[in-house]
C-alpha cells in the first residue's frame, strides 16, 4: 500500500508546491538569514502561503492516511512541499515554526527532491513509534530549538499547565498553543500518570496537571533528570522509584531538558 501511495503524495506535493510558489511571498531578510544558517542551498526559491487550515489531499486514501499519522490535522500549524510552505493564519509570523519548516526544506534539497524526501520521511512516519519520532522530524526540531533557544514558550521559573486525558487507552494531551494535539505520554510516563491520579474520580476524561522546573507550593511528584535518547529525555521518580521517558514535545515548554521537574495532579473542575 505504501509504494502504491508514494506516486500521488508526491504528485500532489508538487502540485501544492507550485500553487504556493505562485501566490505565495518570498523570505524576509531575518527569514533568509535563517534559511542560510540551516544549510539551504537556494533559500531565493522559498515562498511561504498563509491559509486558514493547512490542505489535505483530495485522494481518499492520501487523505485517510494524513489523518491516521497526524500529518496533518486542525492543528497543523505548518507544511513544507520542498521550496514551498504553507502557514497556519493563527501561527503566521511564528519564528519557530518557519525555521522547523526550513528544516525540511533543507532536507528535501540534500535528499534530492519529492521523491526520495517523502519516500523516507513517510516511511519513518508510519513505522512505530511513528510521528514525529522519525528522525527526519527530529532533526528538524532539534534545529528548531537550536536557532531559536532564547524564545522559549515557558521559563524556568513559571508553571505550565496541561490537561491530559485517556484516547485509544493512552494518555495523551492537547497543547493548540506549540502544535500540539493528542500527543501520547508513553514508556514509563503513562505509568507513572496512573500513579499518580489514583485518587481523582473520573481522570481518564481529563485532569489538571501542574508542571515547573522549580519546586512551587503543593507539588506533589518530583522528576530527576538521567539521560538522552532517542531525541527525548529519561527522568527517575524517587516517589514511584521508576524511569520514565519524555518525548521532544517537552521542548515545546524549556529550552534545554531541565535537570528537574515538579508536577501536580488536580481535578479539572
Amino acid at each position: 500500500m505504501f509504494q502504491l501511495l508514494l506516486p500521488a503524495a508526491c504528485q500532489w506535493a508538487e502540485e501544492q508546491e507550485a500553487i504556493i510558489l505562485r501566490e505565495g511571498v518570498a523570505l524576509t531578510t531575518s527569514q533568509m538569514e535563517d534559511a542560510r544558517r540551516i544549510g539551504i542551498a537556494h533559500p531565493e526559491k522559498v515562498r511561504l502561503r498563509v491559509v486558514e487550515e493547512i490542505p489535505l489531499p483530495t485522494h481518499p486514501l492520501l487523505r485517510q492516511a494524513a489523518e491516521a499519522t497526524n500529518l496533518i490535522s486542525p492543528l497543523t500549524a505548518g507544511l513544507t512541499l520542498r521550496y514551498g510552505i504553507f502557514i497556519q493564519a493563527e501561527s503566521w509570523g511564528e519564528r519557530r515554526l518557519v525555521v522547523h519548516e526550513l528544516a525540511h526544506t533543507a532536507q528535501y534539497e540534500r535528499l534530492g527532491g519529492f521523491r526520495p524526501f517523502l519516500e523516507l520521511y513517510l516511511r519513518e512516519s508510519v513505522t512505530p513509534p511513528g510521528y514525529p519520532y522519525g528522525p527526519l522530524e527530529q532533526e528538524a526540531k532539534r534545529i528548531e530549538r537550536e536557532l531559536c533557544a532564547p524564545n522559549r514558550t515557558h521559563g524556568s521559573n513559571s508553571l505550565g499547565v496541561i490537561v491530559p486525558y485517556k484516547y485509544e487507552g493512552m494518555w495523551v494531551f492537547d497543547d493548540p498553543a506549540v502544535g500540539l494535539m493528542r500527543e501520547p505520554f508513553v514508556s514509563g510516563i503513562d505509568t507513572m500518570l496512573e500513579k499518580l491520579v489514583a485518587s481523582i474520580p473520573d481522570a481518564d476524561k481529563g485532569f489538571r496537571l501542574i508542571f515547573s522546573a522549580t519546586p512551587f507550593p503543593g507539588y506533589t511528584v518530583k522528576l530527576e533528570w538521567r539521560r538522552e535518547e532517542y531525541g527525548g529525555n529519561w527522568y527517575f521518580s524517587p516517589q514511584f522509584e521508576m524511569e520514565g521517558w519524555l518525548c521532544p514535545a517537552l521542548f515545546k515548554y524549556f529550552d534545554a531538558a531541565p535537570r528537574e521537574l515538579y508536577g501536580r495532579a488536580e481535578p479539572k473542575s
